[in-house]
Protein backbone atom coordinates (compact mmCIF):
# COMPACT_ATOMS: atom_id res chain seq x y z
CA UNK A 1 0.00 0.00 0.00
CA UNK A 2 1.74 3.48 -0.88
CA UNK A 3 -0.09 6.63 -0.48
CA UNK A 4 -3.91 4.84 0.22
CA UNK A 5 -3.17 3.02 -2.99
CA UNK A 6 -2.91 -1.01 -3.40
CA UNK A 7 -0.63 -2.84 -5.62
CA UNK A 8 -0.55 -6.14 -6.77
CA UNK A 9 1.58 -8.24 -9.28
CA UNK A 10 1.91 -11.70 -9.94
CA UNK A 11 3.46 -13.48 -12.64
CA UNK A 12 1.67 -16.36 -14.22
CA UNK A 13 2.86 -19.47 -15.66
CA UNK A 14 1.66 -18.62 -19.26
CA UNK A 15 4.47 -15.46 -19.59
CA UNK A 16 1.77 -12.98 -18.55
CA UNK A 17 1.89 -9.95 -15.82
CA UNK A 18 -1.13 -9.57 -13.95
CA UNK A 19 -1.37 -5.88 -12.21
CA UNK A 20 -3.91 -4.24 -10.39
CA UNK A 21 -4.22 -0.74 -8.51
CA UNK A 22 -7.10 -0.15 -6.38
CA UNK A 23 -6.99 3.67 -4.99
CA UNK A 24 -9.83 5.59 -3.10
CA UNK A 25 -11.25 7.51 -5.62
CA UNK A 26 -13.92 7.68 -8.35
CA UNK A 27 -11.70 8.93 -10.24
CA UNK A 28 -8.76 7.55 -12.73
CA UNK A 29 -6.37 4.86 -11.30
CA UNK A 30 -3.34 4.47 -13.19
CA UNK A 31 -0.35 1.95 -13.13
CA UNK A 32 3.15 2.54 -15.03
CA UNK A 33 5.96 0.01 -15.80
CA UNK A 34 9.30 0.47 -16.92
CA UNK A 35 10.81 3.29 -14.57
CA UNK A 36 10.26 4.90 -11.25
CA UNK A 37 9.09 7.96 -12.52
CA UNK A 38 6.73 9.37 -15.44
CA UNK A 39 9.61 9.70 -18.31
CA UNK A 40 9.69 6.91 -20.27
CA UNK A 41 7.10 4.46 -18.47
CA UNK A 42 4.72 2.67 -20.15
CA UNK A 43 1.25 4.36 -18.38
CA UNK A 44 -1.93 2.27 -18.06
CA UNK A 45 -5.03 4.11 -16.64
CA UNK A 46 -8.49 3.24 -15.86
CA UNK A 47 -11.76 4.65 -15.28
CA UNK A 48 -15.54 4.66 -15.16
CA UNK A 49 -16.18 7.64 -17.27
CA UNK A 50 -20.25 7.95 -17.64
CA UNK A 51 -21.07 4.61 -16.51
CA UNK A 52 -18.60 2.88 -18.72
CA UNK A 53 -15.09 1.38 -18.31
CA UNK A 54 -12.72 3.24 -19.73
CA UNK A 55 -8.84 2.80 -20.65
CA UNK A 56 -5.45 3.84 -21.94
CA UNK A 57 -2.06 3.13 -22.95
CA UNK A 58 0.00 5.71 -22.67
CA UNK A 59 4.31 6.72 -22.67
CA UNK A 60 5.19 8.81 -20.10
CA UNK A 61 6.68 12.19 -21.82
CA UNK A 62 8.14 14.41 -18.98
CA UNK A 63 5.79 15.34 -16.46
CA UNK A 64 2.72 14.43 -18.37
CA UNK A 65 1.77 11.93 -21.03
CA UNK A 66 1.33 10.56 -24.48
CA UNK A 67 -1.11 7.81 -26.72
CA UNK A 68 1.13 4.64 -26.96
CA UNK A 69 2.45 4.19 -30.22
CA UNK A 70 1.73 0.37 -29.86
CA UNK A 71 -0.60 -1.78 -27.25
CA UNK A 72 0.82 -3.91 -24.97
CA UNK A 73 -1.98 -4.79 -22.56
CA UNK A 74 -3.97 -8.24 -23.29
CA UNK A 75 -7.11 -7.38 -21.31
CA UNK A 76 -7.98 -5.18 -18.84
CA UNK A 77 -10.90 -4.53 -16.39
CA UNK A 78 -12.16 -1.39 -14.09
CA UNK A 79 -14.26 -0.75 -12.00
CA UNK A 80 -15.94 1.45 -8.80
CA UNK A 81 -17.27 -0.08 -5.94
CA UNK A 82 -16.91 0.69 -2.39
CA UNK A 83 -15.71 3.71 -2.59
CA UNK A 84 -12.69 2.86 -4.55
CA UNK A 85 -11.57 2.62 -8.59
CA UNK A 86 -9.57 -0.79 -9.23
CA UNK A 87 -8.15 -1.50 -12.44
CA UNK A 88 -6.54 -4.96 -13.47
CA UNK A 89 -4.84 -5.70 -16.34
CA UNK A 90 -2.72 -7.97 -18.25
CA UNK A 91 0.72 -7.74 -20.07
CA UNK A 92 3.48 -10.25 -21.79
CA UNK A 93 6.21 -10.57 -19.31
CA UNK A 94 8.69 -9.05 -21.26
CA UNK A 95 7.32 -5.88 -21.78
CA UNK A 96 7.43 -4.74 -17.94
CA UNK A 97 10.26 -7.02 -16.42
CA UNK A 98 13.42 -6.33 -16.55
CA UNK A 99 16.38 -8.55 -14.45
CA UNK A 100 13.73 -10.46 -12.43
CA UNK A 101 11.67 -7.23 -11.28
CA UNK A 102 8.81 -4.89 -11.82
CA UNK A 103 9.27 -0.75 -11.47
CA UNK A 104 6.18 0.49 -11.14
CA UNK A 105 4.29 4.29 -10.71
CA UNK A 106 0.75 4.29 -9.46
CA UNK A 107 -1.50 7.44 -9.24
CA UNK A 108 -4.79 8.49 -8.67
CA UNK A 109 -6.93 11.55 -9.91
CA UNK A 110 -10.14 12.49 -8.05
CA UNK A 111 -11.90 12.79 -11.75
CA UNK A 112 -12.19 10.51 -14.32
CA UNK A 113 -10.95 12.16 -17.58
CA UNK A 114 -7.87 11.08 -18.00
CA UNK A 115 -6.29 14.30 -19.08
CA UNK A 116 -6.49 15.21 -14.99
CA UNK A 117 -3.65 15.93 -12.93
CA UNK A 118 -2.63 12.74 -10.07
CA UNK A 119 -4.19 13.81 -6.71
CA UNK A 120 -2.02 11.18 -5.33
CA UNK A 121 1.28 8.91 -6.60
CA UNK A 122 3.94 6.74 -5.52
CA UNK A 123 6.40 3.95 -6.94
CA UNK A 124 7.51 0.84 -6.12
CA UNK A 125 9.95 -1.98 -7.56
CA UNK A 126 8.82 -5.35 -6.36
CA UNK A 127 10.82 -8.65 -7.27
CA UNK A 128 9.06 -11.42 -9.40
CA UNK A 129 10.39 -14.94 -10.04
Amino acid sequence: TIQGMKVGAALGTDGMLYLAVQAPTSGWVAVGTGGLVMNGSRLYFGAVQDGKPAFAEMTGAGHGAVPAKTQVVKKWAVAYAGGSTTLELVLPSKDAIWKGSVNSIIAYSAAPDFRMRHQAYGSVSYSIK
